[in-house]
């Protein structure tokens, strides 16, 4: 004897009751053991729907734990591991992998992968290939059950992920910032519609975090940012001396902007001289270094632009100069030294890595320029004073000797003094114009540090090696009026 039990149109169960006897079943046996069957049936209904509920209770008990949990975390690289672990631990899966996307190579990055060795991590994956691919492409959550005969499948996925799959994307509006992979290894297991809500639900609380962690990373950037920037303008202001602030200044640069090498260079002419490096193996022997604007390299650009540069491959982007000044640089970056709108060299930096610098670089490194720009004027300007003082320093000295000592000699000597402060000569003469005899006398002479005989008075012109320096005595009726 046997009963079955539907449930909406479909075979749910079947009872059976077995005799050895014959005909030993009657039509009244058969009414009772289906009454007894609904009470069954009924109560196998209840506690499945039952099981069900408590399943999906203690699903969204997990899920609000996970939520509060991902929520409070703001670094990013933590917070992307606490997903993933979290997302593995829902849906009790054992693999996992959390990529996310990246608009400027047009891949997704395999940022987070459980377990820790899985053979995909650090790899990149096309946004035009397997699942990646149709996150990308549709937006929408994917189930496999097999994602080892799955016609679209990576090959080199296969071991971490051989039997069911479940992929949801994280979406934030309408920009995808990445997807969300779990798989397991049981080849009996499968994912449901309930799974997909479950992870979709906790996907969108993920996105929500990322964004949140990326805000605060941002943040923290900017404040880092602008209290480098602030460092250096303190440096500036507490020193005068070029060399030693611009060495800090190049420091406190790769505080923000990861660089093996940097330079600053001044515009001289039609050439650029390096004053000042950080980084470099041997910098004592490039302090100095000129380097022509006529060849064909990246600082020329710069020049001739007068904007920043990004070169992501200096080798395959400016050959020649890679071959003659470069050759273990592979990423440049170069901006302006602008002052008042005339440009007075460029900060250069460089990295062994191809493709390092960024748009975002070269806006900060602008801004260090400018800092650079404002300590070249100051010490121009300081410089400039120093020597100015100096000589005035000089003539004062000068006077105060002349007018203290009486010896013909010594004033000379004094007045070849001041005039080495004010200016750099290697030969020195001195004469005197008599008006009685119109002749002129050589009274005081050095040639290269060397004191020279008095030589005859004479009139006119006269050569004098080996300076071979013209005097004429009407330029020195001039000088003496």
């Amino acid at each position: 004897m046997a009963h079955r039990y539907s449930i909406d149109d479909q075979i749910a169960y079947i009872f059976s009751l077995d005799k050895v006897e014959a005909d030993f079943y009657t039509s009244a046996h058969l009414e009772n053991f289906e009454s007894f069957c609904e009470e069954i049936s009924l109560s196998i209904q209840k506690a499945r729907l039952f099981e069900s509920d408590r399943k999906r209770i203690r699903e969204l008990e997990i899920l609000q734990s996970t939520l509060t949990a991902i929520s409070s975390q703001l670094e990013i690289n933590h917070l992307l591991n606490e997903i993933l672990n979290r997302a593995l631990e829902l849906l009790e899966s054992s693999s996992g992998t959390l990529a996310l996307y990246e608009p400027e190579t047009h891949t997704f990055r395999l940022a987070v992968n459980s377990p820790a060795d899985l053979a995909v991590k650090d790899s990149r994956v096309s946004a035009e290939q397997g699942i990646m691919g149709e996150i990308y492409r549709t937006r929408l959550p994917l189930v496999l059950d097999d994602y080892s005969s799955w016609p679209q499948r990576i090959e080199k996925f296969v071991p971490s992920f051989p039997h069911a799959v479940l992929a949801v994307p994280l979406n934030a509006g309408s920009e995808l910032i990445g997807a969300l992979i779990i798989g397991s290894q049981d080849s009996k297991s499968f994912y449901s519609q309930d799974d997909t809500r479950l992870l979709s639900l906790f996907a969108q609380q993920a996105t929500i975090a990322i964004n949140n962690a990326h805000l605060f990373a941002n943040a923290q950037a900017r404040a880092h940012e602008a209290e480098t920037l602030q460092k250096a303008s303190a440096i500036i202001a507490s020193s005068l001396e070029q060399r030693p602030t611009l060495h800090q200044i190049l420091k406190q640069l790769a505080r923000v902007i990861s660089y093996d090498s940097a330079a600053i260079l001044l515009l001289h002419g039609e050439e650029l001289e390096l004053v000042q490096g950080n980084g470099f193996e041997d910098q004592s022997e490039l302090i100095g270094l000129r380097i022509s604007l006529t060849q064909n390299q990246p600082g020329a650009e710069v020049c001739r632009q007068k904007k920043p540069l990004i070169v992501n491959n200096l080798p395959v982007e400016y050959p020649a100069f890679y071959d003659i000044n470069h050759h273990s640089i592979l990423s440049w970056l170069g901006v302006p030294l602008i002052y008042k709108g005339r440009i007075i060299g460029i900060l250069s930096l460089d990295s062994l890595e191809d493709n390092h610098f960024t748009e975002k670089h070269a806006k900060m490194a602008s801004a260090f320029a400018d800092q650079v720009a404002v300590v070249l004027e100051n010490t121009r300007l300081y410089e400039s004073a120093i020597d100015s003082a100096r000589q005035f320093s000089a003539l004062y000295d000068l006077s105060n000797k002349i007018s203290l000592d009486l010896h013909p000699q010594e004033v000379y000597q004094a007045i070849h003094n001041a005039a080495k402060v004010l200016m750099p000569c290697d030969c020195f003469f001195l004469s005197l114009y008599d008006k009685e005899t119109r002749l002129i006398q050589d009274v005081y002479m050095i040639d290269n540090g060397v004191m020279q005989k008095k030589r005859l008075p004479y009139a006119g012109t006269r050569f004098i090696q080996p300076g071979n320096y013209a005097k004429s005595l009407p330029d020195l009726q001039r000088f003496h009026r």
